[in-house]
């Protein structure tokens, strides 16, 4: 197997935390180690949706994808039990975390970006979001963060799109309760793909010209990278097939979280796709100034 090409040269490496790492693999089903859980169920909570008592009876369901409008169907009792038990394992715990809050805000703070909380400016039940952002956050080149378009963080509540799980406008990455109460895998993914849009916005136009060119020649072979996380690998591949700039946040997050497996991913591909995978790979190795990832 070929190496990289002489341009792609880190200054050094660094390694995203372990809950961000585990990205770069298939997300171990919990389908015939959870008693009553079926694969249909779990694809659902991975989705976001629960299980609740209504009554005498048992609804599952949940928003359609993050938005005001649900669905609920009737399931058994059993059906909870497995929700509790698949929640301990895959959900953020709602315990408090008021330290890593604060080292989070002063953190994002150095770097000029605010950061907000929904229903209040400190939500005590999201410490375990706090401290997954903040994992992510320390792992990122404070520089970094002063060069993308990123004025602010908001965990939690809605934002501009009601239709997604998490959102990046005029500057503001949205992490929507929808993410908020749904895996911790998930959480990372999108709050790293979300960074993504807002490294996107940063772009002078001859690099967003550059991405633009490689994701064509890619698309045209359909040679995409896909993992885990909200959705299964495939769905993660549409997402990006016909929108450059979903291309270029879902590569963000390759890049920071997968680093090591992207780079085998693209050193397996054809020679053209190869090239055009690199050439997309500087762009962000220039925006890193050269630090990659592990």
């Amino acid at each position: 197997m070929t190496s990289p090409p002489p341009f792609v040269s880190h200054t050094y490496l660094m390694r995203m935390p372990e809950h961000t790492a585990a990205l770069r693999n298939p997300w171990p089903r919990l389908t015939g180690v959870i008693d009553g859980l079926t694969l249909d169920m779990e694809d659902e909570f991975r989705f976001g949706h629960t299980v609740v008592k209504v009554g005498p009876n048992y609804r599952m369901g949940g928003s359609i994808k993050g938005g005001s409008s649900s669905i609920w169907v009737t399931v058994q009792e059993a059906a909870l039990d497995a929700y509790n038990k698949w929640r301990e394992l895959e959900m953020p715990s709602q315990g408090e975390d008021a330290a890593a809050y604060s080292e989070l805000k002063h953190t994002l703070g150095a770097a000029g970006i605010q950061l907000a909380s929904d229903p209040s400016e400190y939500e005590p039940s999201h410490g375990e979001v706090y401290r997954t952002i903040r994992d992510i956050v320390k792992a990122i080149p404070e520089d970094h963060f002063r060069n993308i378009a990123l004025d602010k963080i908001q965990v939690g509540g809605w934002g501009p799109d009601a239709a997604k799980a998490s959102a990046y406008k005029n500057g503001t990455v949205y992490i929507y309760d929808f993410a908020v109460y749904g895996a911790v895998r998930t959480l990372a993914g999108l709050f790293l793909h979300e960074l993504g849009h807002a490294f996107h916005a940063s772009l002078r136009p001859e690099r967003t010209s550059v991405l633009q060119q490689s994701h064509e020649t890619i698309s045209r072979r359909r040679a995409f990278m896909g993992i885990e996380y909200l959705l299964d690998a495939e769905s993660r591949i549409v997402y990006q097939e016909f929108i450059v700039e979903e291309f270029v946040a879902e590569t963000y997050l390759l890049y920071t979280a997968c680093g090591s497996a992207l780079r085998e991913f693209i050193l397996s591909q054809p020679d053209d796709i190869r090239d055009a995978w690199w050439r997309a790979y500087s762009i962000y190795l220039d925006g890193f100034d050269g630090v990659g990832y592990i």
